[in-house]
């Protein structure tokens, strides 16, 4: 492997990589700071959906390119079930670290 080729597959891993923690870890704060309180159905404005585009997000990055994708065209690109496992985890452990040095709950309000 050249280094080039080395370059590029780092750039995609940890762009895609990005991606899916940005998502997962996006829908994680989401889901703590709006929906969890509201239970579970999206029709009571619950968590159901934001845990939906989270796992859709992780599962997309582990099946990798389709048949039709510029990767596959290419001759690169295999799943990488680890990869978004560990995108995944990396970003429920920003959306920790997010909500731990931003969030505060609000006060109850009086009636």
């Amino acid at each position: 492997m050249t280094g080039s080729e080395l370059a590029a597959l780092v750039l995609r891993a940890s762009v895609g990589a990005t991606m899916v923690a940005h998502g997962v870890g996006t829908m994680a704060v989401a889901a703590r700071t709006v929906h969890v309180r509201n239970g579970f159905f999206i029709t009571a404005e619950g968590f159901e959906y934001v845990l939906a585009v989270g796992a859709a997000a992780t599962a997309l990055a582990a099946l990798g390119p389709g048949r039709w994708s510029v990767d596959r065209l290419l001759g690169r690109g295999q799943p990488a079930v680890a990869t978004a496992a560990l995108a995944a985890g990396l970003g429920l452990a920003g959306a920790a670290a997010h909500l731990a040095l931003f969030w505060r709950r609000q006060p109850a309000e009086r009636g």
